[in-house]
Order: structure tokens, then C-alpha cells, then sequence
């Protein structure tokens, strides 16, 4: 008996998987020699066949689930003047992104990386270059900090392929490296050093990595040696000529090969880096018969929080019209009152909203149309 199954993929792909029924096993069995050879011989068989040779793990890379497709959704947003662990929190959260920031970054400082786009992996990287800091995607939780912690926890993770459930991790403002630990575990552990570190949730993470991830702050292993190889899975796709650029440019002797739409990459982790930015930190243009037109601005309903210091008005409006999708074009009249130096302190505006107070400080007027914004002077 055989019967042909439809699987899906963690891509969303439909391929066949062809299953036997136990009766066809029963008659191969049948002709092996003993009865405890066909015994085993059966077992093995029968785990075999229903493996799905399509199946993703957990340190696999495609846009079309999971992280990677958070990552790869395109944005634009703006987070000047915000800590840096604000800023990068701010996009995390909004985007379903789990986020894990090394302690030893001054997550207090402020950051201006202007606007960010054009996807989410690239806002990360953008963010993170501000106090000179690395990202990477791996099982599930973007890692940001200086490039030798963040490649050595990448190494790490990639040894690591654990089998348990995934889990939904939580802890309040204030929580030691201790009790964050037990709220993974749901056991009493081994006492870390003392810190308070701020809230945190993990979505849908390994049991197992989460607590890689926290014990990772202070047991850092010996740097990983730059000439070791690991091996990971990239969808592949239209980045494909440019991963195996960022693999020969990161790793020379690094390997690539293609099987069953995956790009199954053998490189050190400063190259699997690369790769990861190659594919997360492109924008993938928008489907055949989408809609192209920007979202009136009215209707854009995106919160945004910033603090300026001495900027020029006529920068900021180009930066907030950006945020909207729209170019700003300022007028000779008003074009005098523009290089007023305007400070702003906001907390959860809309784009509306922040260009009226840089308007009122430069003492111009802000007009939205449905291409552009238009600055004049007030009559």
C-alpha cells in the first residue's frame, strides 16, 4: 500500500510525502533473515519514511515565517534622542521581534541614527552601529552588542539545538539575572552575579536558548576562533548572489550548495553575519498588483518619540516627511525661518503632530498633500 501526503513546509510550500503501509513494511521485513533483524528493521524504517525532509530547525533562515519574516517587513520610523535600549526596544516590540542586548552596552545613551528603513533587520543595524554595535538573527532572538560577545553567543547557539518546547518568557522591570533565570526554568538555579535588568518577553523561545541567552551575560566563553566553521540554512531566493558574496568576502574558504530550495551555507560566524544582513537588510520591493499609493497621512496612526537638540527645522521636516513616505519641499519664503534650531521633546506622537511643533518653533507653516509636505511662511 502507498499512499502520496501533501506536507507543508515551514516556507508554506506543498510537496508530496510518500508514506508506506504497514503492510508493505511487513512483507520487506519478512524477508530478512531473523525475526529480531525484522524487527528493528521495521522501526527504523518506519521512523525514516515519516521524517519530513522539508522540515525547518530552529537556527534556519527564511522571510516567510518566524523571525525572519518580522525582520524582513519593511519600515520607516524615526527614534532620535531615545536611549538606546529604548530605541531598539521600540522597533523590537512593534514588530514582534525578540530581542536580547548585551549588559555591558550603555543602554542608557542617546541615540540620532535619522530615519530608519528600509526594512526592520535593517532599522536594528542601524540603530545598534549608533554606540558601535553588531545584530544577528539566530534561534529565534536578535542579538545586539559589540562583535566579539555577539559572534561568540552566535556560535554558541548554533552548537546548541535543543529539542524542547517552545516557550513564552516574562519578567518585570527590575528582575535579577537570577530570578529571570527561574522564571525560564521554573527552578531554583545556581545564583548569578547581581544586577537589575529591565522588563523583558520572549515569544515562542526555545527553553533551552533562553537560558543559553541569560547565562551568556556573564559566562562568555573563550572568543570563538575566527577560522572555525558552522554550518546554517538560508531560504533561497533573490539574494542568492549576494550571499555567497558576504560568504566569500567574511570566509574565503567558506561553502555553499543548494538543495530543496535551502542555501545550506558552511562559513565562520562573522560570514553566517554577513549572510544574514545580505538577505534581512534588503528591501524585497513590493508584489505584482499592490497597491503603490502612500497611506494618507491623516490616517497614519504611527506613535513616534523624539528628542532634538538644536536641529535645524528644515531637517527635521525633511526627516518627518520622509517618515510619511513623502518628500518636503520648503519655499524660498519660509527658507530663512528653517534654519531655526529647534529642540523637541516628544512622547507618542503621530507625524501630524510633530510637524506642527517644529512649524510653531520655526514660525512656518506645514501644509500635507497626498505627495509632499509643503512648508511656506505664515501670512
Amino acid at each position: 500500500m502507498r499512499m502520496s501526503l501533501i506536507t507543508t513546509d515551514c516556507m508554506g510550500n506543498q510537496r508530496p510525502r510518500v508514506q508506506h503501509g504497514t503492510s508493505s513494511i511487513q512483507r520487506l521485513c519478512g524477508r530478512l533473515a531473523s525475526p529480531f533483524a525484522a524487527q528493528f528493521f521495521a522501526i527504523t524504517l518506519a521512523f525514516l519514511i515519516t521524517l519530513d525532509p522539508f522540515s525547518c530547525r530552529a537556527d534556519d533562515l527564511t522571510i516567510r515565517t518566524g523571525l525572519g519574516q518580522s525582520l524582513s517587513q519593511p519600515i520607516t520610523s524615526l527614534v532620535d534622542g531615545q536611549s538606546f535600549r529604548g530605541a531598539l526596544t521600540s522597533i523590537a516590540a512593534a514588530n514582534g521581534v525578540n530581542l536580547w542586548v548585551q549588559r555591558k552596552v550603555d543602554p542608557t545613551a542617546p541615540v540620532y541614527p535619522g530615519q530608519l528603513t528600509p526594512t526592520v533587520w535593517a532599522a536594528l543595524e542601524t540603530i545598534a552601529a549608533q554606540r558601535d554595535c553588531v545584530v544577528m538573527a539566530i534561534q529565534d532572538v536578535v542579538l545586539v552588542g559589540h562583535a566579539s560577545w555577539v559572534d561568540t553567543m552566535t556560535a554558541r547557539l548554533l552548537q546548541q539545538r535543543t529539542a524542547a518546547p517552545t516557550v513564552d518568557v516574562q519578567w518585570d522591570d527590575l528582575t535579577t539575572p537570577t530570578q529571570a533565570l527561574i522564571e525560564v526554568t521554573a527552578t531554583a538555579s545556581d545564583p548569578l552575579p547581581h544586577d537589575l535588568w529591565p522588563a523583558n518577553r520572549w515569544v515562542g523561545i526555545d527553553r533551552g536558548i533562553a537560558v543559553a541567552l541569560i547565562r551568556g551575560q556573564f559566562e562568555i566563553p573563550t572568543q570563538v576562533d575566527a577560522t572555525a566553521q558552522w554550518t546554517r540554512r538560508y531560504e533561497s531566493g533573490p539574494w542568492a548572489d549576494a550571499v555567497r558574496e558576504a560568504a566569500k568576502q567574511a570566509d574565503p574558504k567558506s561553502m555553499v550548495r543548494v538543495r530543496d530550495g535551502w542555501m545550506i551555507v558552511r562559513c565562520n560566524v562573522l560570514a553566517h553575519r554577513a549572510i544574514t544582513s545580505a538577505i534581512l537588510g534588503r528591501a524585497l520591493g513590493r508584489p505584482p498588483g499592490a497597491d503603490a499609493q502612500v497611506v494618507p497621512v491623516m490616517d497614519d496612526d504611527r506613535k513616534f518619540s523624539l528628542k532634538l537638540i538644536n536641529k535645524p527645522a528644515s531637517a527635521v521636516l525633511t526627516q518627518l516627511a520622509g517618515a510619511a513616505g513623502r518628500p518636503c519641499t520648503i519655499t524660498a519664503s519660509a527658507a530663512t525661518n528653517c534654519e531655526t534650531l529647534v529642540n523637541l521633546e516628544a512622547e507618542e506622537k503621530t507625524l501630524v503632530e510633530l510637524v506642527e511643533m517644529v512649524a510653531q518653533q520655526a514660525n512656518v507653516q506645514a501644509q500635507w498633500t497626498v505627495t509632499e509636505l509643503i512648508v511656506t511662511a505664515k501670512p
